[in-house]
């Protein structure tokens, strides 16, 4: 188990983790917050060297430079075909994943192909700035 000051997360077996986590909202910074725990998330596995992919991190700025749709339905497509060559999904527990109708897509995806699923915690206790996530 890799562990640094933020998180403790083991990766995935075989290939890239797919990051899943809540991105849309009625409010542009409820959406700013999600992407920067995705982007701190995977800025923390690079470090680790643990091959993460986040379709958050990934379309977070081009949605907002060209004012795409943010829903989960303008980007089934893409979030399939990236999922499909995944060695796991990391579901990344945050306020709203629960209710996320993106987040029960790739869950469902990742089932279909019996993918590792595994929930990204946050440690409440965290005393420091930012996140600890723990696998479950």
């Amino acid at each position: 188990m890799k562990e640094l000051n933020q998180y403790i997360f083991e990766g995935t077996p075989d290939g890239y983790t797919y990051l899943a986590s809540p991105y849309s909202a009625h409010k542009l910074h409820t959406q700013v917050l999600r992407f920067i725990a995705a982007r701190d998330f995977c800025v923390w596995c690079l470090k680790e060297k643990i091959p993460v992919f986040s379709p958050i991190v990934h379309w977070h700025n081009i949605v907002q430079t060209e004012r795409l749709p943010s829903d989960a339905k303008s980007f089934t497509n893409q979030n399939e075909a990236l999922l499909w060559g995944a060695g796991g999904l990391a579901i990344l527990d945050i306020p709203g994943w629960q209710a996320s109708l993106g987040v029960t897509e790739e869950i469902e995806l990742a089932k279909q192909r019996c993918l590792f699923i595994r929930l990204v915690r946050r440690d409440t206790e965290y005393k420091g700035k930012g996140f600890t996530y723990k696998s479950r």
